[in-house]
């Protein structure tokens, strides 16, 4: 590693638990216009719901992807009121890909057709990860789940490519793209949970 790197170590996941919330901001507006997310994770408890990306707007518009226990554990997403389903969880290692230009989703290769979904956002939050988290704060059916790696791509363009990384015994996500770091969004401070060094 290259002393200009601006963390102590790549690491092989960071982990978000449903009872200290952790999520991360990713500063890109919840609008699906020209978007694709690739998110290489693992949704590590499958009771209830659990949704671990997206956003939220009280006054309507909102989009997310979670585990929903009412559809025998299977992963859904959803814009809006309309929802698709797309693979079961099975607490594994997923990579899901939402896809708004050809208007799909798929969980490791597999794809499902999408367009019945409305593929819009408020245009007033910006997408977590970890968690779905309101324009206010408010977080609903927390997630716990190990995030590897994650990618969005806006109108062709990288705009975002996080690894997990550790800042002595913080870790966080490292974005290639912008050279930052992303730490814990959450206003209750506690910290992300990492693997081991890679």
């Amino acid at each position: 590693m290259g002393s200009s790197l601006p963390y102590d170590a790549e690491v092989e996941y960071l982990e978000s638990t449903s009872t200290s919330k952790q999520y991360i901001d990713t500063g890109i507006t919840d609008s699906w216009d020209g978007l694709v997310v690739t998110l290489d994770i693992s949704v590590t408890d499958a009771t209830g719901e659990r949704d671990f990306f997206g956003s939220i707007n009280p006054s309507g518009g909102y989009n997310y992807a979670g585990c929903f226990r009412n559809l025998n554990n299977g992963f859904v997403l959803q814009i809006g009121s309309p929802y698709v389903r797309y693979g079961q969880n099975d607490g594994g290692r997923h990579i899901h890909i939402y896809d708004a230009i050809n208007k799909t989703c798929s969980l490791d290769g597999s794809t499902t057709p999408a367009s019945t979904l409305t593929w819009r956002g408020s245009g007033n939050n910006t997408f977590k990860l970890f968690q779905r988290v309101s324009i206010n704060g408010n977080i609903q059916s927390p997630s716990d789940n190990k995030l590897y790696a994650s990618q969005f791509v806006k109108d062709g363009v990288l705009v975002r490519d996080y690894i997990p990384v550790r800042v002595g015994n913080t870790g966080c996500l490292y974005d290639k793209v912008t050279n930052a770091l992303f730490y814990n969004a959450n206003p209750n401070g506690i910290p992300f949970l990492f693997g081991n060094d890679k």
